[in-house]
Parts: structure tokens; sequence; C-alpha cells
């Protein structure tokens, strides 16, 4: 018999003081931040009252039967009644040859945009941010903006975590962008097996006739110092109203490296040149020079293999938002040898992304499908959605497509793990569930039943690395969690199966199975 001896383990009537600021007449890009008082329409309700943005009017007082803290604290009539939140606008005088955008990093649940009483857009996936077009809708000064939130307790996806919060609880900006440039869905492709970098850029022209451009790339440090250019050698022509990507692959020998330890992060500029050699767009993407790779049952972080103790998380609310809890929670995480986390159920706030980047921590990011899945053309839109916004973060590892699918009968999700690796063939892609329902991913998931792990994985998937990401709580108790051995987790499982089941009693059988080393050792002879 095959034996495995190494394991992978997880884890605005308008109330507004005064106009926003409108932006410079002079950039290529900018960009006026909308967050902090607007106004609030509430069905039924005469007078409109004033709420912060981000933040949810209708807030998560109840958690699985349970009382919840409602950080927000608005009256809990609110949560019945569908809501417009309003605001003013301004916009400069003179755009010249750029477009308006408006940008709402999140939504719950179904949110629709008008803009001077023109509907501009609408929104379901309340779990990704979202940019509308408004330049049509718009006119020189003030202008009126709402945005409609209906009182769907969900958009399609899973919610049991945020069915009772709604409204728009992530930053919102106004964008000025020129007419042609590069659109969000611009992909930085690093590796060091190749020494190389690469880039797809999605280029837009929203002008009335074709553009013949041309790119030009740079990589700088954080200080604006200069680390490397180059010129793509082809010409993009973009027919008006359309968009097509260029890719771009230029060898790098010699970069620094972004790991756990030093979390190394450079800026791709790219500038987009017109046909007389005028800049037309300069866009900035933030990117991290690392390398994901997998073969047999190893995994690797620029071709040095790895074994991890992680966190499985379940999201706790909208206090976990702020960018100073989530840099604290990581660095308090890495401070007791933890190095990656498991995003359970959903994606998180921007903030929690930028902190792994920032202080070096790997994610599991896990798309909205738990227990459950919406119809498969929504299915596949979120998984799309959620790989696009954040394949250029370095600290995202894995994706996840679903969680637990089994219990309700619904079979492993085989054509978003393929999605995954059409839109990012970087990373591996996996369904995170008992390991005979996760045998069509890149690595095999563990759940629970601690005595089962090396003959499941035996069975399952023994050329795969595998992922032990809920209840793998296996840990040597007589020895302190930063020196005690690598492959083994952190007691990480939160208060679902607490509340749910016997959660503690099963992760105390289990730290005691594997407490004094005996079963281990049977196990690995």
């Amino acid at each position: 018999m095959k034996i495995i001896t190494r394991i992978v383990l997880q884890i605005a009537f308008f109330l507004i003081l005064s106009p926003v600021q409108a932006a410079t007449d002079q950039a290529l890009r900018d960009e006026v931040c909308l967050n902090g008082t607007w106004n609030l329409e509430l069905e039924g309700i005469q007078k409109p009252a004033q709420v912060r943005v981000p933040g949810s009017f209708a807030g998560q007082n109840q958690l699985w039967g349970k009382e919840h803290w409602d950080v927000w604290d608005y009256p809990e009539d609110w949560a019945k009644r569908p809501a417009i939140y309003v605001r003013s606008i301004e916009v400069p005088k003179n755009l010249g040859n750029r477009r308006v955008l408006i940008h709402l990093g999140g939504v719950r649940h179904v949110g629709k945009v008008s803009v001077n009483g023109k509907e501009v857009g609408s929104w379901w996936d309340s779990y990704v941010p979202f940019e509308f077009d408004i330049t049509d809708a718009v006119k020189p000064g003030g202008n009126e903006l709402r945005v409609h939130v209906s009182n769907a307790r969900t958009c399609g996806l899973f919610e049991d975590y945020n069915e009772r919060r709604r409204g728009i609880y992530r930053d919102v900006f106004l964008k000025f962008v020129p007419e042609v440039r590069v659109t969000p869905d611009l992909f930085v492709k690093t590796s060091v097996q190749r020494g190389e970098i690469a880039c797809d850029i999605p280029v837009r022209n929203d002008t009335k006739k074709e553009q013949t451009v041309g790119l030009r790339f740079r990589v700088v440090e954080k200080d604006g110092k200069m680390v490397k250019s180059w010129s793509s050698p082809e010409k993009l022509s973009i027919a008006p109203g359309a968009e097509k990507t260029q890719s771009s692959v230029e060898p790098w020998k010699d970069p620094h490296l972004w790991s756990i330890d030093d979390p190394h992060l450079y800026f791709l500029e790219t500038e987009v040149v017109g046909a007389n050699g005028e800049v037309l767009d300069r866009h900035r993407q933030r990117f991290g020079f690392r390398e994901i790779t997998w073969k047999g049952p190893h995994l690797y972080l620029n071709e040095n293999e790895i074994f991890l103790r992680g966190n499985g998380d379940h999201p706790q609310g909208d206090l976990q938002g702020g960018k100073e809890y989530s840099e604290a929670w990581i660095r308090q995480l890495k401070s007791q040898g933890v190095e990656l986390m498991r995003l359970h159920n959903l994606p998180r706030h921007q903030e929690i992304y930028d902190a792994a980047d920032e202080v070096g921590f790997l994610l599991l990011s896990e798309a909205s499908h738990h227990f459950r899945m919406p119809p498969d053309d929504l299915a596949k839109a979120h998984m799309e959605h959620l790989v696009k916004w954040l394949r250029n973060r370095p600290s995202v590892m894995m994706w996840v497509v679903a969680n637990e699918l089994h219990w309700r009968n619904f079979p492993e999700p085989v054509f978003l793990i393929e999605l995954c690796h059409q839109l990012d063939p970087t990373r591996p892609a996996y369904n995170s569930d008992f390991c005979e329902w996760s045998r069509h991913g890149d690595v095999l998931s563990k759940h629970y039943d601690a005595t089962a792990v090396w003959s499941d994985w035996q069975k399952f998937g023994p050329d795969k690395p595998m992922v032990w990401d809920e209840i793998g709580n296996v840990w040597q108790q007589d020895r302190p969690l930063k020196t005690g051995p690598a492959g083994y987790e952190i007691s990480s499982q939160d208060v679902a199966t607490g509340i749910w089941r016997d959660g503690w009693e099963q992760m105390r059988n289990d730290i005691l199975l594997f407490a004094d080393g005996k079963e281990m050792a049977l196990y690995g002879r």
C-alpha cells in the first residue's frame, strides 16, 4: 500500500452638507470618494433619514436563531423595507476626453443605480465590486445619484450570514477615466520557473472612431523607482465602443520575490499610446512576483515546497471590514505560526486582501456556493466576478468553488473548476467538501474525521496535495504553536460547529487522538 507522508493543512431632498469637490480637469485618471453621510429614503417612511456609507441600514441582529450584535444599530423595522440611497455628486464643466464612472465596492443584495432620474444599471452579485458608465446621464455641476436597494434577502447566492444585512456596505467612488483606457480586467502573471512577467491588457475604446494604439510598460517600486520597462511591438486596433486584449511577455531573471516572510510588492504602470505618440491612459496595478505550482502530492511557492498551518474563518460581520482590524488579525495569526486562512463561505471586504498582500499571508478565496448551488449561469457569473476581481493578489493561493454541496445532493461543480482554469491557470482550484465529493480539483479537500485522513487521501487522491480545511484541528498540545512541527494546524474551527453539533467534543477527540504521536507513527511506517 502506498504510504502518504506529507499533508498540506488549511485554512444622497439632500442633507449632505456640501457637494463633493469636483475632480481636476487635467488628470488622465481621477477619482472622488463618496463615502460619508447619505440620505436614505425608506418605503413607508415619509422623512428621509441620514446614514453612513459604507454601512448596513438593515443589520444582522440575529444569526442562526441567536442574538447577534449589529454594529450599525439602525431601527429594526428598516429591515423589512426597500430603500434608496441619495446624494449629490459634482461633475467638472470640462471633462475633456474622459468618461464618468460610478464604482460601488459592494451592495446587498440587489442594487439599481440612477443619475438625474435616468437608470444607468443594475447589479445582483452582492459580494464583488461593480461600476457603471454614467457619462450620458450627468451634466456639469450638481447631479442627483440614487442607489436603490431592494428588500430581497438574497441575490441568489449563499446569504446565511447576511440575509438581514442590506445597504451599501463598501466604498463608493466617482471615477474620471480616459475614453481609450485599460479596464479593470488586466491580469498580471509572474513565473519564477520561466523567469518572466506576462500581462493580459484589455483596452476599451469609447470614442466614435477606430483607435490604433500601442502599449508601454514600467515596473516600479512603492517609492516610484523604476525596476524595468518595455514596450509591446504590436499595435492594437480597436473599433468604436469595443474592447480588445493584448498580451505581453517580458523576461525577468532577478525579481524581488513575494513570499510569506518577505511580501515585496511592485506596481505595473501601463501606458496606452496614441498614433501621434500621445499618452491616452496611464493605469497602475499592484502585484507581487511569486508563483504557486503543484506536482503530485506536493505544493510549491516560488519552487520551494510548502507545508502550511491555517485558520478556517467564518465571516463575523461588518466590523471586520477595517484595514487596521484585518492587519492586526493577520499579524496575530502569523505570530502564532499560522500562514494561511480559508475565507469560508463567501468573499470578504477588500481590506483583508490588502492586508494579506502587505503582511505576507496566504488566502483560500471561496465563492458563495454553500450547501446549495444557484442556476449554472449565476454560478458561472459569480465565479468569474470573483476570479477577475482578485487574481492580481499575491496572497490569494487557491480558488474554492463551493462548500459541502453533497448535503443537498448537488454534485461536485466541475464546470466551475474548469472555469477557474480558463480565467486563471496560475492557481489551483477545488471544491471544498468531504474527500468523496472533492475528486476533480487540483487539490483534495478533507473535512472532519481525523482518523481517516490518511486512508481518505490514499483512496480519493494520493497524487494530489491535500487541504484539510474544515475541522482539521490537530495540534501537538505539549509544544508551543510557534515551534511545533510543520504540517499540523492550529485548532481553528469556529463557533458554527459548536452551535450546530458536537464540534467542541469532536475537536477534543481529534487532539487526543494525535497528541502522543502514536497514530501518526502508525500511518507513517
